[in-house]
């Protein structure tokens, strides 16, 4: 791969990746890795991470690293070199230094799916993700409701990566319609969500949930 001295930060369109077209895949890869191994920064357009899911993000964030020390214990992973899961303060240290650093993260990565023999060093983790999405998932979320653009954008986004994560609707697994969240006049909307991983769904239910909308 060649160097190249950027003038500044490379732009990408992640449209050009999902768009289905296989050169422009291609050649997004392509100067994805050039940005990566030249300057180590890359602006990505068309990722529906809206401000509004920024925002709700960093809520999410602050809450957690907000809990008592021993509470976020509990989502220590041993045996990991802290690669999934809660590493707390004075774990990790400067290289050629003792004293640890203060600083705390969370870790969290894909899961194996296709037998590949590394699932062995792979942690088996029940995820359960709750919050306020402001968005609906499914046909039965909402009433007398319509959806803008920037709303069927954040959808899909979430729903993707519901589908990476394996994450089920819990709500609605059991309950086919109604659990409405939000009201305003006739319109009612379930805006506020918890979803858990499919092999948790599985104990409440031995079939598939699809999700409502088609992406």
């Amino acid at each position: 791969m060649p160097d190249i001295l950027y003038d500044e930060v490379p732009s990408l369109d992640l449209a050009d990746f999902t768009g289905g077209d296989p050169a422009k895949k291609k050649k997004f890869v392509s100067n994805l890795g050039e940005a990566y191994n030249n300057i180590g920064f890359v602006a990505i357009r068309n990722h529906y991470l809206t401000d509004d899911l920024s925002a709700q993000l960093y809520d999410m964030i602050k809450k957690f690293f907000a809990l008592p020390d021993e509470v976020k214990k509990k989502y220590e992973i041993e045996g990991l070199a802290g690669q999934r899961g809660y590493i707390g303060k004075g774990k990790e240290h400067a290289k050629g230094r003792n004293t640890g650093d203060l600083k705390e993260f969370f870790h969290v990565g894909q899961e194996v799916k296709d037998g590949d023999p590394i699932k062995n060093e792979y942690p088996d983790i029940d995820l359960v993700m709750g919050g306020d999405f402001n968005l609906v998932l499914g046909q039965g979320d909402s009433q007398n409701r319509s959806s803008n653009n920037a709303e069927r954008r954040s959808r899909k986004f979430i729903q993707e990566q519901n589908n990476l994560l394996n994450l089920r609707d819990s709500y609605r697994i059991n309950n086919k319609s109604g659990g409405f969240t939000w009201s305003r006049g006739s319109c009612m909307s379930r805006l506020d969500l918890i979803l858990i991983e499919k092999d948790l769904a599985s104990l409440e239910v031995n079939t598939k949930l699809e999700w409502g909308f088609d992406i």
